[in-house]
Order: structure tokens, then sequence, then C-alpha cells
């Protein structure tokens, strides 16, 4: 079972923004593959394995990106578009 953020859809959800303070602590890629980890383990979220970050931090990049619809398009930006086949 593989619970890392592969695929092509990866660029849509993970874009950088430059921060005046300078680069993050943690990428925002291990923070979402904590919240992946957190909703297919249901587990709590102060039991989030550090390997991906705080559990604040986690929640946090979860919370922020439900309220601005982040989410929402992630999730139906891909079934509006046809499939290509390989």
């Amino acid at each position: 079972m593989q619970l890392t953020s592969n695929g092509p859809y990866w660029s849509c959800c993970c874009r950088r923004a430059r921060s005046p303070a300078g680069p993050p602590r943690w990428a925002r890629r291990q923070l979402i593959d904590g919240n992946r980890f957190r909703v297919r383990t249901g587990i709590p979220w102060r039991d989030v394995p550090e390997k991906y970050g705080p559990w604040g931090r986690v929640f946090d990049l979860l919370r922020r990106r439900q309220r601005n619809g982040t989410w929402q398009r992630i999730f139906t930006q891909p079934q509006a578009r046809p499939m290509r086949r390989t």
C-alpha cells in the first residue's frame, strides 16, 4: 500500500509560494502525505508520524486548503478532463 503523493496531478496541489522568511521547514509534500496517511488510517491527529511533520502543521495545511477551496478544485478538475490513453 503506497501512501506517497505521486502522479500526474501532484503539480496542481503543490505550487511553491515564496516566503520572505525563507524556505519552509517542512515540505508541503510531506504535509500532504501526512494528511493522506491520517485520512487513510483514521488515526488521531496527534498520532501522525513525525516523518510527515508536526501534527499541528499537517492539520493546519488541511484546514487552510479546505477553507480556500483548493481540495475541491483538485478533486473536480481531473474528473472534468477526459482520460488520455497511453
